[in-house]
């Protein structure tokens, strides 16, 4: 049976949590294709790949920074959808088979994406104080899965998807192009892009993904530095004049909050 989907493992230096992410990724309930894609080869990389006869593809260009890193991981994928797995996350044995069923439902998919629970001292919340606010948020795309002008809409306030639990369609999209020189919100960034091609975002409600929650991620530390709300209000001023991003950039700001411990 030819396998539809990968898992780009984007991994970084010597996370803990690796072999973790690995091997629920071994347990799908669906086939899928799985390797590993690093700008930083170590031992620690090199043995779990081997490990788990994983490919271990190494980027080489000389281009730094995460969206260099996803652009090359995306690159390596030989199936039709793709997910850029997060070293640190975690995904429910059905993920792939659900995002999969969601992809061959639509006739021209872009992305097919999942809701998510956050993993805080290892252990599993569903109700974080940013879940009501992006389930409301995401609401209009379980009804509305072609139409641009919603999916902008939501958008254009904040960015509700959590990026791991996104499969793009690479078969339709072959390439992403997450914006050099951007360090955290290009994902963001990209998805805007994504929104305004035509065709299908595909939303499962189902929470499949665990968005780990920890001191050393990379979301708390550009959090901290300021980093996120500069490439935040870059992307809200592609919708809106300067005065109103910066009025919905203080208050999705203060949402972010709830990224860090």
């Amino acid at each position: 049976m030819e396998k539809e989907l990968s898992f780009a493992i984007c991994a970084y230096k010597t996370s803990k949590y690796l072999e973790e992410l690995v091997l629920c990724l071994t347990q799908q309930s669906e086939p899928v294709e799985i390797y590993i894609s690093t700008s930083t080869p170590n031992e620690h990389i090199k043995a779990i790949a081997e490990k788990y006869a994983l490919p271990l593809y190494i980027n080489d260009t000389g281009k730094k920074g995460s969206p260099a890193d996803w652009n090359f991981a995306y690159a390596q994928a030989k199936t039709p959808y793709v997910v850029l797995a997060h070293q640190d996350d975690r995904y429910e044995k059905e993920y792939a088979e659900m995002i999969l069923q969601a992809f061959h439902q639509a006739k021209h998919p872009i992305i097919a994406f999942s809701n998510y629970y956050e993993i805080r001292n290892g252990k599993k919340v569903y109700d974080y104080p940013l879940r009501k606010i992006k389930d409301f948020m995401l609401k209009p795309l379980k009804f509305s899965n072609k139409n641009r002008f919603i999916r902008n809409r939501v958008l254009s306030v904040g960015f509700p998807i959590c990026c791991p639990a996104i499969a793009y369609c690479k078969k339709n999209f072959p390439t992403i192009d997450f914006k050099d020189g951007w360090v955290n919100s290009h994902d963001w960034e990209a998805i805007v892009r994504l929104a305004k091609q035509k065709g299908e975002f595909q939303y499962i409600a189902k929470p499949l993904v665990g968005h780990r929650i920890y001191e050393e991620s990379q979301t708390t530390n550009t959090i901290a530095s300021g980093a996120r709300a500069k490439e935040d209000y870059a992307v809200l001023k592609s919708y809106w004049p300067a005065p109103i991003a910066k009025l919905i950039l203080k208050y999705y700001s203060k949402s972010m909050e709830s990224n860090s411990l």
